[in-house]
């Protein structure tokens, strides 16, 4: 039971800035390029990639 409840401590909270989090700016600015390459738009920001300074939020 110990370990299901770290387990369910860890999972939780989804929208943090955890290691264990999703990564939503990512998934969000995914979807905007995607929209924005369907419309034809000229400028479109770049892809927002993991570094070792940068944890996706």
């Amino acid at each position: 039971f110990i370990s299901l409840d770290c387990l369910a401590e860890e999972l939780e909270d989804p929208f943090g800035t955890e290691n264990n989090d999703l990564p939503l700016d990512a998934i969000c600015n995914a979807i905007e390029i995607d929209l924005l390459q369907m419309n034809d738009e000229a400028e479109i920001p770049a892809k927002i990639l993991p570094d070792r300074h940068y944890q996706l939020t």
